[in-house]
């Protein structure tokens, strides 16, 4: 049964917006997450599982984001992108395509027409009008790359989809 990648539906998609959900009591160098906002409610969390090297894409509105991350109670904080962070220059690109490192060996449920998956990935490459961006997690931080031919690299086995 062939993998379909769900988040093909935010292919076209203008950023709008870019958020960083960080740890609230406590900076820890890296963000927990990128939230690229395609409107003024709605967007694509990539979520960082530090430890796990893992990352999950989820499509969020944002109070729902707030709301399970707990922002209201100061448990994560969302930041605003300044000037001279280096994600901005996505801000007003579109997506073009998204690839996601799925590990070979997931939990996945099977049906008999379908395949649920277990929505961690190794990492994501997502391919915007003026860049190629390249997200995955590591033991202490969240990575991104821009226009790099690096990969994702673990020890559990992955493949590009």
């Amino acid at each position: 049964m062939e993998f379909m990648n769900t988040f093909e539906n935010h292919i076209g998609k203008v950023v709008k917006r870019i958020l960083l959900l960080e740890e609230g009591y406590q900076r820890v160098g890296s963000p927990l997450g990128i939230f690229f906002m395609f409107d003024e409610v709605s967007g694509l969390l990539i979520e960082f599982n530090f430890y796990e090297l893992t990352i999950n894409l989820r499509h969020f509105q944002l109070p729902d984001l707030e709301s399970e991350f707990n922002v209201e109670y100061g448990d994560t904080i969302l930041v605003e992108q300044t000037k001279d962070d280096l994600l901005t220059k996505l801000i007003g690109h579109s997506i073009k395509s998204i690839k996601l490192g799925q590990f070979q060996d997931a939990n996945n449920l099977h049906g008999d027409n379908f395949v649920i998956k277990a929505g961690e990935y190794a990492g994501a490459i997502i391919q915007f009008d003026n860049t190629a961006v390249t997200f995955y997690s590591t033991n202490d931080s969240g990575k991104f790359i821009f226009d790099s031919n690096e990969l994702f690299t673990h020890a559990k086995k992955w493949e590009l989809v």
